[in-house]
């Protein structure tokens, strides 16, 4: 761990992430031989195995710690560092969304049925959006409908009549579900029907909170959860205000090298420090795998997400997003 001139640790280097993803692979391998008992343990162990991934890709993006690729010069790349920190944010909150957060087992299954309602519903969107665009090539084109055709019809049929068996039994066990019965008549038929436009797409959520409440129930600072967000989603969508950095940065490679990765890093570090946390309340045997320089570790990072320093750095992240 680096120390300042004071003797006090400076959390989130590259070595601190090297480090922690390491550990965090360690405690999904442990958990993999175990038999979820619960749905939330089940979907808990996937959403780890994905930050578990996420925070390697992070470490192959690093030129210090990654490799090259088909003889191509290692870069310092902002865009994929920034990209996965997002995935890494949004993992996060949804490990303590679903999996982590103390509520009744009646509103657990809430939360579950809305993102599987969420899903059917999305797919079913995608089905007919891809079909009706096939159906309309063909029209131009005047492409008699030929014999592979008409059996990948017949098999999106199926697949499509599927959805929609799905859909029906889902919607069945939220009518019946005690949380569902206890909201508004609004919300009731929103989540029951989803919702959709007047043209009839499809513009549903899986989430029955806001991104900002289940940042701030997942013990980040929810303001400065929302500015850091915005800010790593400008790299995610190429708006002009990442681009732009990324150009004044490219000006000065120093730092790029020195300033902005650092800074990803360190955030990177946090919110891995906490989903490791998170996912050691669902699995509390796999703590025996924790050493006290781990333990450590895992604190100073974790304050660092949840803590002023953090605020700090997504108040500045949020001027760069402007």
């Amino acid at each position: 761990m680096t120390l300042d001139s004071t003797g006090i640790p400076i959390p989130g280097t590259l070595g601190d992430f090297t480090r922690l993803t390491v550990l965090a692979c360690q405690l999904s391998e442990e958990s993999a031989g175990q038999v979820p008992h619960a749905r939330e343990i089940e979907y808990g162990s996937n959403v780890f195995t994905t930050i578990c991934l996420t925070a390697h890709a992070i470490l192959q993006t690093h030129p210090e710690s990654g490799t090259s690729v088909g003889g191509l010069p290692r870069i310092w790349n902002p865009v994929a560092t920034a990209s996965l920190a997002r995935v890494l944010m949004e993992a996060c909150v949804n490990l303590y969304y679903f999996c982590v957060e103390e509520i009744e087992e009646e509103e657990r299954e809430f939360r579950f049925l809305v993102a599987d309602l969420h899903c059917a519903r999305e797919r079913l969107h995608m089905s007919d959006s891809i079909r009706a665009e096939c159906d309309r090539f063909r029209r131009v084109v005047d492409q008699p409908t030929d014999a592979q055709t008409l059996h990948l019809a017949e098999r999106s049929n199926v697949a499509r009549s599927g959805l929609e068996d799905s859909l029906r039994s889902l919607a069945r066990r939220l009518q019946a579900n005690g949380h569902f019965c206890c909201l508004s008549g609004k919300e009731r038929k929103m989540w029951y029907e989803g919702d959709y436009s007047g043209e009839g797409r499809y513009r549903g959520r899986g989430f029955h909170l806001e991104l900002r409440e289940r940042a701030r129930r997942a013990c980040f600072a929810a303001s400065a959860y929302e500015a850091q967000y915005r800010y790593l989603s400008s790299y995610v969508h190429s708006a002009p205000s990442a681009i732009d950095q990324i150009a004044a940065v490219g000006q000065d490679p120093a730092g790029m090298r020195d300033e902005v990765i650092p800074s990803l890093i360190r955030q990177c570090c946090g919110l891995l420090a906490i989903a490791i946390r998170y996912f050691l309340s669902l699995v509390p045997d796999c703590s025996r795998l924790i050493s006290t320089e781990a333990v450590a570790l895992i604190d100073v990072c974790t304050s660092y997400v949840i803590g002023p320093v953090w605020l700090l750095a997504a108040e500045s992240g949020e001027d760069a997003a402007k």
